[in-house]
């Protein structure tokens, strides 16, 4: 959190914009549809049958599709801090001390805090519902609208829509967070000898 602190003291109030839960939201379901809906459409190739057999989804489908979520997941955030679903809704994962990429053990850390309890279910059996929704509302705290994967890799979710009409961003490798233009850039000349 130290990047917000600093930020808000050299800047007079905060200069990095927390993405919205609800863009975060539509990043998940559609990274789930970019992610499930190939595999799905090669199960029903392979399984294609008469219409009045029943089709049961086998474990090992649902298995392979959450590995291949976990593989998105932890590939687009550890190298550009974002998946598919983030990078068209215009958000961005960040580490919350200094506003760099997460790389690869914050990613993990994310991705297992996020989705293991769906995977330990699946092992058992159990019901996965009621932790999806205790990690998202912990999204709706104001300020870092931190979940709890966020907060076990110590990251947060920017809005770089509203970043990039603000504020210059550094490219990734600078490692830096985005800042706002000097303002002696946008002051008026003042008269020499005053």
């Amino acid at each position: 959190m130290a990047i917000i602190q600093q930020n808000e003291a050299a800047h007079d109030g905060p200069t990095v914009i927390m993405a919205p839960i609800s863009r975060r939201f539509l990043a998940k379901v559609l990274d789930g549809i970019i992610v499930a809906l190939p595999a799905s459409l090669v199960f029903a190739a392979q399984h294609s049958s008469s219409a009045t057999d029943k089709l049961e989804v086998p474990t090992s489908f649902i298995a392979l599709v959450l590995a291949l979520a976990g593989l998105h997941d932890l590939i687009g955030i550890a190298l550009w801090g974002k998946t598919l679903g983030k990078h068209v809704l215009g958000i961005r994962v960040r580490l919350a001390s200094d506003g760099s990429l997460p790389g690869w053990l914050p990613a993990l850390l994310r991705w297992i805090v996020a989705t293991g309890p769906q995977l330990l279910s699946l092992a058992v059996g159990g019901v996965t519902g009621l932790y999806g929704i205790v990690d998202l509302s912990l999204g709706f705290r104001a300020p870092l609208h931190q979940c709890l994967h966020d907060l076990a890799a110590r990251t947060v979710v920017v809005d770089e829509r509203a970043m990039t009409q603000h504020w210059a961003i550094p490219p990734p490798s600078a490692g830096r967070w985005a800042e706002q233009p000097s303002r002696a850039s946008t002051d008026p000349p003042q008269p020499r000898g005053a």
